[in-house]
């Protein structure tokens, strides 16, 4: 593995992106100005994709041209969205998708290791869960039968974060040294109970498994379509994302 500092370039991402505190929902966040693509000289695009997760690549002056799959739930795009920034910053210039394995072998585990730990600390910063921490402990909501009320101090996490429950319960409870699969497990177990599913319990916002939502980017559909046009050409993102991308196309086209 090699090693680098993830904290220098979250910090770097922040200053770039004016953040001044943890930034939420990050595509709200750009998408709040009508010129973040000339502020920024970024695209960003939810598409449905089909198993791919999103992929980032370089167009046009080498514009980054970041592409996030609506089908998931939001908590998930959202971390996708930071993972990709985080290959911008840590990896520039290289093009990279869920396909991208067999071409850069190793060195995908390594870059993606990478582009997760950017993403975990740019959208839910270490300082952060320390203060959460304080307030779980000082509640004694990991003491034995308040696995409910922990669940529900989790959602809150994942709201505000706008993170998915399993990597807010993960991240606290491996801070804590408390991570087990079984406690994992019955928290799980305790939510399915007395609720059914977590979207009975904490709504559709965060998970639903269709997350789309009427944030789309202020560029015309021809722009992003050439976009990934090039990028296909010059074989920057993998054949089968590119295919399922231009068959999207086709079928807004359609309509």
């Amino acid at each position: 593995m090699i090693d680098i500092n993830v904290d220098k370039y979250v910090e770097k991402a922040w200053a770039f992106f004016e953040v001044r505190e943890y930034p939420g929902n990050f595509f709200e966040y750009l998408y709040k100005s009508n010129n973040y693509i000339k502020r920024y000289g970024i695209v960003v695009y939810k598409l449905n994709i089909g198993k791919t997760s999103g992929f980032i690549g370089y167009a046009q002056n080498d514009v980054p041209i970041i592409c996030v799959n609506c089908k998931r739930p939001l908590g998930h795009q959202n971390f996708t969205l930071a993972h990709e920034i985080g290959h911008w910053f840590i990896h520039k210039g290289l093009s990279i998708t869920d396909q991208d394995d067999a071409i850069f072998g190793v060195l995908k585990e390594e870059i993606e290791e990478q582009a997760n730990a950017f993403a975990s600390e740019f959208l839910y910063p270490h300082k952060y869960i320390i203060n959460d921490l304080n307030e779980l402990n000082q509640n004694g909501l990991f003491n034995n039968g308040k696995e409910l009320k922990l669940a529900d101090f989790i959602n809150e996490l994942a709201n505000k974060y706008c993170i998915s429950f399993k990597f807010a319960m993960n991240k606290i409870l491996f801070q804590a040294k408390l991570y087990d699969k079984n406690r994992v497990k019955l928290i799980n177990k305790v939510i399915t109970r007395e609720s059914g599913t977590k979207i009975n319990r904490y709504g559709e916002f965060m998970y639903a498994q269709d997350g789309t939502d009427n944030h789309k980017p202020i560029v015309p559909m021809s722009i992003i379509k050439a976009y990934v046009n090039e990028l296909l050409e010059k074989r920057d993102i993998s054949l089968e994302a590119g295919e399922v991308f231009i068959e999207r196309f086709r079928d807004l086209e359609d309509v």
